[in-house]
């Protein structure tokens, strides 16, 4: 991969081989860490201090409490949801070229992959404007894959409602017709 940025990452860390150090970026606010730039990744002025735009960026060890604002537990299944951090994502988002790629794994998972924490971490991207693509591997991170999104426009209020609508459809097997043309004679009443 060329032109990448990797977030909490250094070039004195792992190397990871899918990457072309030569024409990448490095961001870890850790100054031994070999970094080219020493930020948080959520700073609130990230995309003027590095000013530049990149085809892919990975976070490779991304803090869970810099990925997340709030978290909810549920012991007894071992899971949790959470809001994401908003600055994080658009940080990501205003660095990414269009239909640029990010990579990261899910910071809902709970050990192992897990199909679902994957899926709700998939679907509160598409807010932001990303769409899954695929599962990607990079060859020093083990078995835990990689979630692979493109960088696509922010939806709008009615494709998010859709969106949800054909998740329900899909996994469900419910109809929301009636529900899909209230609201939508309500969104356009209200735009009016």
């Amino acid at each position: 991969m060329d032109n990448v940025l990797l977030l909490f990452h250094g070039r004195k860390h792992r190397i990871i081989k899918e990457i072309n150090y030569k024409t990448s970026k490095f961001l870890d606010p850790d100054p031994n860490s070999g970094s080219d730039y020493q930020f948080s990744a959520d700073d609130k002025y990230l995309a003027n201090l590095i000013n530049k735009r990149f085809d892919h960026i990975v976070l490779v060890a991304s803090p869970l409490t810099l990925q997340l604002s709030g978290i909810v537990l549920d012991n007894d299944e071992l899971t949790f949801d959470g809001e994401l951090n908003n600055q994080l994502y658009l940080n990501i988002r205003s660095l990414l070229k269009n239909d640029g790629f990010m990579y990261n794994q899910s910071p809902f998972l709970v050990g192992d992959y897990d199909k679902l924490n994957t899926e709700l971490y998939v679907d509160k991207l598409y807010s932001y404007g990303f769409i899954y693509e695929s599962m990607f591997k990079f060859g020093v991170h083990g078995d835990n894959p990689y979630v692979k999104l493109k960088k696509v426009a922010i939806p709008t209020k009615t494709e998010k409602y859709q969106y949800m609508i054909d998740k329900l459809d899909s996994i469900l097997f419910v109809k929301i017709k009636y529900y899909s043309y209230v609201y939508d004679e309500y969104v356009t009443k209200k735009n009016c």
